[in-house]
């Protein structure tokens, strides 16, 4: 396992390479395209401060049962381990689908600043020049971008406004994202 440690003004971006071998990453990636995704309408703010916006996405709420499936047991005890002194709980849990042309917004999952959101790239085949990135933003600019690797985790605080990565035309693939959110209690 091979984890970076990225710096965006005084946050940190924490990327983890080999959290699961490659069988599993290509298990993962098989299991993940027989799920229904379903269209929904969320709210997204990219401040404390800010209004809430609405946008649309695909989305699946993972289920107790579908846990085992996905590397929900990995993370967490990946976090248990290296975020100890946080003491994080489990929370919510959802795959995204994020077609080639579908808008994505800047935003923050959370203002509390007692989230720590994680990322893992569920494809198990990425080109380069699908895009994709993982966007984070100092202010109003684009400051870090992070490919998203097969089986790549991203990890950050619920305040650092970001973006999803949306897939060029030209790539030949959606792009399957899981985002677990982890809550410090207080």
């Amino acid at each position: 396992m091979q984890t970076r440690t990225l710096r965006l003004g005084d946050k940190e971006i924490l990327v983890v390479d080999g959290l699961v071998d490659e069988q599993r990453v290509g298990e993962i990636d098989s299991f993940c395209r027989q799920l229904a995704f379903q269209r929904i309408r969320y709210s997204y703010r990219d401040s404390a401060e800010a209004p809430m916006q609405y946008g649309h996405q695909w989305l699946h709420l993972v289920t107790q049962e579908e846990t085992a499936r996905l590397p929900i047991r990995e993370l967490r005890a990946f976090v248990d381990e290296r975020f100890a002194d946080r003491g994080l709980s489990p929370s919510r849990a959802h795959l995204s689908c994020i077609q080639p042309g579908d808008s994505r917004f800047a935003h923050i999952d959370d203002a509390t600043g007692r989230v720590l959101t994680a990322v893992y790239f569920v494809n198990q085949t990425w080109a380069r020049d699908w895009a994709g990135e993982l966007v984070f933003f100092n202010g109003d600019e684009a400051s870090l971008a992070v490919f998203p690797r097969p089986g790549r985790v991203v990890l950050f605080d619920g305040t650092t406004l970001h973006r999803g990565g949306v897939p060029s035309l030209s790539a030949g693939d959606v792009r399957f994202a899981l985002a677990h959110k982890f809550m410090a209690k207080g």
